[in-house]
Formats: C-alpha cells, sequence, structure tokens
C-alpha cells in the first residue's frame, strides 16, 4: 500500500472511521473502504500484535482472520520451539502472524491458505515487513495434496484446525476439528518430523491424549493470566508419558512450569489444617493464586511440594506462605487482614474495604455475588478472596498484589 491511502491511514490512525464511510466523496484520491478497514485493524492490533502495528502499510482484508489470529506473545513462544535453521510447513496461515514468528528462526517457511484474498495479503505483508524466507501458496489442501511428491518435506508442520462445525458453532474435541489430526496424522508424519498442532484452550487434555497418539508435550500457552491456546507436539516416535510445559507470558517475563500427570498424582501437597489458618491472618503473610495454565494442566498438589507452599484445601486452589516465593507461576498477594466469613466481618468490612477486586474459590457465593454482599466497588489495588478451608469453614482474606 501507498500514496496517499497509506497517508490517510497514518494521519487518522486511531480514529473513528465512521465518519469517513459516511462521507466517502471528501476523499476522491483516497481508497476510504481500505482506508477505514487498516484503521480499524490497527486499533484492535495495537497491543496484540505489536509488530504488525508498528508497520502502518500492512493490509487486513479479513475482519475474522484478524480475530482468530495469535497474539504476537503466544506467536513469538510458538517461534521459540523451532530449531534454529528449520524447515517449516504453516498449513493453516490465515493472517500469517503465526507463520511470520515461525519464520524468524527458520531457514524457509511454506504458507498455505485456501482463501485467495488472504493469501495475496498475507505475501504482500510479508514482502513489507522483510520476511524474504516465507514461500506463499495459495490452496485448499487435501489429503492427496499433502501426499503429492510435489508437497515439500520439512522439518516441522505448523497446523492450525479449524474450531467451528458446519454450522458455525464452537467445537473443542479434535475429532470435530476440520481437519481431523487423528485422520491426517499419520500422512503429516511423512512429510514432517514434528507436527505443531494448536487447539482450543478449552480442549479436555485428558481425552486429547486418549484420541490422539504421539504427543510428547502439550504446551499450555496463557498470556497475562489468561489461556489462549493449546499446543501439541506430536512425532512418530512412542510416547510413555507427555510432558505438560505450562507457560504464562507477561510484560515482566515468562512464568514456566513443566511436569507429568504422573508426578502431579504423586505430589503430596501440604494442606493447612482448621487449627492452622489463624497463622496466616495476620498482616504480613503471602497468599498465591496459580496462572491459568497451571489450573488448566492441573498441577496443583505439585504447586505446593515444589515451592514449599500451604493449600488451603483440596478443592481450593489457594496457597499461603509466611515468606515470599517471588518465582511462583502465578499472582502473589500479601495479606492485609483474614477474617472469618460471617455477618459481623461482612459488615465492618463494607466500611473497611469500600474498593477491592473480589474473587470466590470454592466457596457458596460466586465472585459476583461475593462483591454484592461486600458493597464493593472494583478497584485492583485491593484484592479480597472468599475461600472455603480444608473443615469447611468460610473466610474472607483483603490482600494486595505483590506481582
Amino acid at each position: 500500500m501507498e500514496g496517499k491511502t497509506l497517508q490517510f491511514i497514518i494521519e487518522h490512525d486511531g480514529e473513528d472511521v465512521t465518519r469517513f464511510l459516511l462521507s466517502p466523496g471528501k476523499f476522491p484520491d483516497v481508497d476510504i473502504p481500505l482506508a477505514a478497514r487498516c484503521i480499524e485493524a490497527r486499533r484492535k492490533i495495537k497491543s496484540k500484535i505489536p509488530a504488525f502495528w508498528d508497520e502502518p502499510s500492512l493490509l487486513y482484508p479479513d475482519t475474522l482472520a484478524l480475530e482468530q489470529c495469535s497474539s504476537q506473545a503466544s506467536a513469538e513462544y510458538k517461534g521459540s520451539l523451532i530449531p534454529e535453521g528449520a524447515t517449516v510447513a504453516d498449513l493453516t496461515g490465515g493472517l500469517g502472524v503465526d507463520s511470520f514468528f515461525l519464520s524468524r528462526r527458520g531457514s524457509e517457511l511454506h504458507y498455505y491458505e485456501r482463501k485467495p484474498h488472504l493469501a495475496e495479503a498475507a505475501a504482500a505483508n510479508f514482502a513489507t515487513l522483510g520476511a524474504k524466507n516465507i514461500h506463499c501458496h495459495t490452496a485448499e489442501l487435501t489429503l492427496s495434496d499433502i501426499s503429492s511428491p510435489d508437497f515439500p518435506k520439512v522439518d516441522i508442520i505448523f497446523i492450525d484446525p479449524a474450531r467451528r462445525d458446519k454450522s458455525g458453532g464452537r467445537v473443542y474435541s479434535v475429532v470435530d476439528c476440520e481437519p481431523n489430526l487423528i485422520e491426517w496424522r499419520v500422512l503429516l508424519l511423512a512429510k514432517a518430523d514434528v507436527i505443531l498442532a494448536k487447539t482450543s484452550p478449552m480442549a479436555d487434555i485428558s481425552q486429547v491424549l486418549r484420541e490422539l497418539p504421539g504427543v510428547s508435550e502439550v504446551h499450555i500457552i496463557s498470556v497475562d493470566h489468561e489461556c489462549k491456546e493449546l499446543l501439541l507436539r506430536i512425532t512418530a516416535e512412542e510416547v510413555i508419558e507427555p510432558r505438560i510445559i505450562t507457560v504464562n507470558i507477561t510484560k515482566d517475563g515468562v512464568q514456566h512450569f513443566e511436569f507429568t500427570a504422573t508426578e502431579e498424582s504423586f505430589a503430596e501437597a501440604d494442606y493447612i489444617e482448621p487449627s492452622s489458618i489463624d497463622k496466616y491472618i495476620h498482616q504480613g503473610c503471602f497468599l498465591y493464586e496459580p496462572n491459568k495454565s497451571i489450573s488448566k494442566g492441573g498441577a496443583f498438589k505439585l504447586a505446593s511440594q515444589r515451592f514449599g507452599i500451604r493449600k488451603v484445601s483440596p478443592a481450593t486452589h489457594l496457597y499461603f506462605s509466611e515468606g515470599l516465593k517471588s518465582d511462583f507461576p502465578g499472582k502473589c498477594f500479601r495479606v492485609i487482614e483474614g477474617a472469618p466469613f460471617n455477618k459481623r466481618t461482612l459488615g465492618e468490612w463494607k466500611k473497611k474495604y469500600p474498593r477491592a477486586s473480589v474473587s470466590a474459590k470454592n466457596f457458596p457465593l460466586t465472585s459476583e455475588e461475593l462483591a454484592k454482599r461486600l458493597c464493593v466497588k472494583e478497584d485492583d489495588r485491593l484484592h479480597i478472596f472468599g475461600f472455603t478451608a480444608i473443615g469447611g469453614e468460610k473466610y474472607l482474606f483483603c490482600t494486595e498484589r505483590v506481582q
């Protein structure tokens, strides 16, 4: 993109595009539909894909593709898994975000996309971004296409199966996604040593591992404490037990935690006995909430065992310690005050803590209901937790975020 349309995008970046669309005649030398689409897209990607936002001449022809594409943080993480000099094929190219970051360490990448307008835009964007090692192909790949001698043999195949059924509803099982990885696995592994398959964060990991052979690693990827995707590493080798690799990418770095289901099964958590909960009520103790990747993976006992922190109860996934464990993979809070959940505490805390965030964990009220009972207004400077201890007692803890 160049000329007056590009200049228009730069000058009006971040503005409401409605007025431009309502009066396109005022700008006769500008492709207003294209400019409006790019301005709106840039508003959405500013924090999601900053490397793309930095280049104002990139094209965004498809709103759905923009909504469904990976964030830069998760795409960069996937790119870090590519060995230096590896050859890669991305079979579900879309807007090209994953392709671009996967190509940075690889020697070459083949991008495939069935929609011509997306493939054309991606090719133009790759050229603008200086990604000279990406080869673009427009094709709706079938099993016969992949088995063809013309299909390149590569080190790694990346694939992001569509998670919508024919009526547009969401699906989560790998069996229901298109293409079906179970049906495609053998043929894909004839063309690559490794498959990296992206799937829904809502997928049942145990079910995926039962249905899909050869999964050696399950990467649970969260960005800023929100679980975004599962990434499966699949090979032709027999896998005794896959590694579960949890990552939470934040502005302060990456929280990383690895384990196997067997390790979690045999782990021994240190639970807080009913008589000991008062030990953590006083100011200066620390409360921990595991990140979403840990929660998705279910490493709740291991979190207690490895970090030497005490778990509230088997069903309450919060932890306490007297000293700060700064490397804990989740959110850390400093305790200000703790008290039993009763009418007296509610009455006192309504006055003491009128503004706070509220979370209910294994509690008879939802977070919203508890906030309403406390009459608090949302404010992230303080965080109130309501939870059930091992003996069934209910508690409230007011905390402040440490990290």
